[in-house]
């Protein structure tokens, strides 16, 4: 269930990342693609990689680790500065 709730504020925090790139970096509808493209192509680089984690670190212990790096990274979204910044915060 926490995952359920974490990862359905992952995907509602997409329309807020929508305003926020237009307002600090003047992403357009058509320049918005290439960064949903970045973070699918990392969320799958992710999920092959780490697909053992869970074993290794537990379900419980991968979940909250896993919510503690979607809010810091979340949190640094709003002090980037420029579009590299921005794609360190989301990675």
């Amino acid at each position: 269930m926490i995952y359920a709730i974490a990862i359905g504020a992952f995907q509602g925090s997409f329309f807020g990342a929508r305003v926020f790139l237009n307002a600090r970096f003047q992403v357009t509808a058509e320049t918005i693609g290439y960064f949903f493209m970045y973070i699918g192509s990392i969320s799958v680089f992710a999920r092959v990689l780490l697909l053992g984690a869970g074993r290794l670190l537990g379900e419980a212990n991968l979940s909250r680790l896993g919510l503690v790096l979607l809010a810091g990274g979340r949190s640094r979204n709003a002090l980037s500065q420029n579009l590299g910044m921005l794609a360190l915060a989301v990675r």
